[in-house]
Parts: C-alpha cells; structure tokens; sequence
C-alpha cells in the first residue's frame, strides 16, 4: 500500500486476475492432449510474472484453473516447469518442426509481454514458432476463425480474465469443453463436461469442493487452457471516499 496525504494506492482485490494461454484444440499440434501438456511444462510462472508485472507483489504462482484463493480453487496435480519433458510430450504427440502460429498482442504490455516469453520458451524445445502481430482487437478476431492455422486460423493465443469470473466452473468460459458451443479454441471433453454437471447438482459445498477438485485434475490432464499465474491490479483512490 502506497499513501499521500489524499490518495491511497493499493491492491483491493486480492482475488486477482487469471493471465493465460489458450491454444486451439482443432488443428496439430494441439488437437493432442500431449503437446498440450507440453505447454504446462514450458510455463514457468515467476518468468511471467517478472515480464509482466515486475513487481513481486503483483504476482503469485496460481496452477489453479478455478483461481487460487478462491471457495473452489485447488493447486492439485500442478506440475513443475521441465523443458526436457516438454520436448518428450512434444515428440510424443507426433511434432515434426511445423510451423506453429502464435498471435501476438501489440498495444497491450501485459499480453505482449506474456507471448514473448511463450515464443521463447516454446523454441528452447524445439518447436517452429511463427509470430503473428497485430493489435488486440484484431487478435480476437483472429482467433475466432477455425480456419487452419497457416490460412488465417491460429494455433495459440495469451489473454486473460477476472479471477472472480474463472472462480467458478458454472462461469469460467475458457473451461468449458463443449466442443463446438466452447469459447475460441473450441475444446471437447466429455469428462469435464459431465463434471460440470454434476458440481451444478451438489448440494453443499463440501461435495461441491470435491467436484471442483476432480475438475481441476481433469484440467491438468486434459489441458482446455494453461493457467499462466495469479496476478493483482493496483488502484488508487482518494482516502475521503
């Protein structure tokens, strides 16, 4: 906390935001599980955190796809950053050097900050990235579009959400894997699917804890989106309000 004598400047909501990367489940690579398992390897969260916010205090590691912090958030089967089984998982879901789209924000420090890492990261292991730039605006446009990536489509994609919008599996959009009805990347599980269900059907919160917990497991496991970090916007505000 930051204070004048008029003006305080402070972190307010400590739910925080969710930063994070979203690839396209329709095309190769990331139409298999393993080369998106491969992306939890490559994100190593205090590397983010220092090329996006810098400030120690804005950021946290969160792995938790339904936010640290929060009634339902859970760190449960987190892996660690290892560029070594990046590469393995990489190989494994058949990668043979294609070149893979990755759009690239400008004109939003924290987005363009987060894909420069990524392009680093993804080629320490060997992956062809090819950097797509254009202003915001025009990236959700783009990555709207199921068309092939090398045709105007995409492969992935940095942005973020509200922590207290992913906070909660009835409202995290990017979690979603209903196939084609699913936010832009358009992922399909049945098994996250009837998750959902059935965390909506519980009727206290202790059952509705252990859903989620399962649903984080399954997120692991099946990768609709990889949590970057946690991190927190500063405000500032007049101390007579």
């Amino acid at each position: 906390v930051c204070s004048s004598d008029l003006v305080t400047v402070a972190v307010t909501d400590r739910t925080g935001n969710q930063p994070y990367l979203r690839m396209n489940h329709l095309h190769p690579p990331f139409n298999n599980m393993k080369a998106r398992q491969a992306l939890l390897h490559i994100v190593d969260q205090p590397l983010y955190g220092q090329a996006v916010a810098g400030d120690p205090s804005l950021y946290s590691v969160c792995p938790a796809f339904l936010m640290c912090g929060s009634a339902y958030g859970s760190g449960a089967g987190a892996v660690k950053p290892d560029l070594e089984q990046a590469k393995k998982l990489m190989q494994e879901a058949g990668y043979k050097g294609e070149k893979v789209v990755l759009l690239h924000p400008t004109g939003n420090p924290a987005f363009e900050a987060a894909t420069l890492v990524t392009q680093q990261q993804l080629r320490k292991i060997g992956v062809n990235v090819e950097m797509a730039q254009m202003d915001y605006n025009s990236m959700l446009i783009r990555r709207s579009k199921k068309d092939p990536p090398q045709q105007g489509g995409w492969h992935l994609a940095h942005s973020g959400n509200f922590g207290v919008d992913v906070a909660s599996p009835m409202t995290n959009i990017y979690l979603a894997a209903n196939c084609d009805q699913a936010a832009a990347g358009w992922p399909c599980d049945k098994e996250i699917e009837a998750l959902k269900d059935a965390f909506a059907r519980a009727p206290t919160m202790e059952e509705r804890k252990a859903v989620a917990e399962k649903i984080q497991l399954r997120a692991v496991e099946f990768v609709p989106y990889v949590p970057v970090m946690q991190t927190f916007t500063q405000v500032a505000y007049r101390k007579a309000l």
